[in-house]
């Protein structure tokens, strides 16, 4: 038991240090980038889904294959609405997504860039190797697992 409550107690330890910023391996750089990313990635999300649901509620609905294709924002450049309030919501939603978008590609330029100075960047590379595995998402898994050596096994990874 004693030995169980070591090895807690030293993850839990770990832990803090990891989220205090005195981890040597540099995880709280990518720790506060990699939320902003995600929250973004939702933002984007919810973006496209207020844009789709205003398109329906008007009676305008694409007949292609996908959302979000180039197709599918061909077809809203064409969009025109009888109504100017119409247009310009419309017109917002679109330059909202776009905002959101590039505020996306700008942070994950900025993860990439910070990557190889990062003391972890061989894990990420190494994970990337799995297959379906793109690089911000072995970035992300890195960052909130931080030192795989902390895991004596792969039971207390799980």
């Amino acid at each position: 038991m004693r030995g169980l409550f070591s090895r807690l107690l030293v993850d839990h330890l770990n832990c803090y240090q990891v989220v205090a910023g005195s981890n040597p391996g540099g995880v709280p750089n990518f720790q506060t980038i990699a939320p902003s990313f995600h929250a973004t990635v939702s933002d984007l999300r919810r973006a496209h889904q207020h844009l789709l649901s205003f398109l329906l509620r008007h009676g305008r609905a694409f007949e292609g294959r996908s959302h979000w294709s180039k197709a599918h924002r061909n077809w809203l450049a064409t969009l025109r609405f009888d109504h100017r309030a119409q247009q310009i919501a419309m017109e917002e939603y679109i330059h909202s997504i776009e905002q959101i978008e590039e505020r996306r590609d700008r942070l994950t330029r900025q993860m990439v860039d910070l990557l190889p100075n990062w003391s972890l960047n061989p894990v990420v590379e190494a994970i990337q190797a799995l297959r379906g595995v793109a690089q911000i998402s072995a970035v992300t898994l890195v960052s909130e697992i931080g030192d795989f050596r902390r895991f004596s096994n792969p039971r207390q990874f799980a």
